[in-house]
């Protein structure tokens, strides 16, 4: 008996903790805001959210986490070799490749590097200068 009386409350905090965790969990268009405010150092526009949002929930974890590294891969690589953001409806090609495998990081680097835009932006004094720079604004 005295086994049950101990028993019975461990159970219900466990249950109530248990809930509480679950209402902790974030939204996914607040999951996908956070993430753009800290690895893109920008705010998503509308679309982007709609557009993560729905892909996180479509994806396994594995596959979200892969397609979100090459996403911000990507957009780290224009914001440092271009000195510009990109939206994820100008790169999702490319983040596709990344996907499967058809291109490698080094790649996408390399096809920056060579590209006119970065040799304009290169004797502009540009190239790079604004990484890091974004403070993102509170929620």
């Amino acid at each position: 008996m005295n086994r049950l009386l101990i028993a019975a409350p461990l159970i219900i905090v466990l249950a109530l903790g248990s809930i509480t965790v679950a209402h902790a969990a974030p939204k996914p268009e607040a999951f996908v805001v956070n993430l753009f405010q800290r690895f893109a150092y920008r705010d998503p526009s509308p679309q982007e959210v709609t557009y993560w949002a729905a892909r996180i929930l479509d994806m396994t974890p594995a596959n979200a986490e892969e397609h979100l590294k090459n996403w911000f891969f990507v957009h780290a690589a224009y914001k440092t070799t271009l000195d510009r953001t990109v939206t994820i409806f100008e790169v999702k090609d490319l983040v596709s490749l990344l996907d499967k495998g058809d291109i490698t990081y080094q790649a996408i680097q390399w096809s920056l590097f060579t590209s006119p835009e970065y040799k304009k932006i290169k004797a502009q004094g540009r190239a790079g200068k604004n990484f890091m720079k974004y403070s993102p604004s509170p929620l």
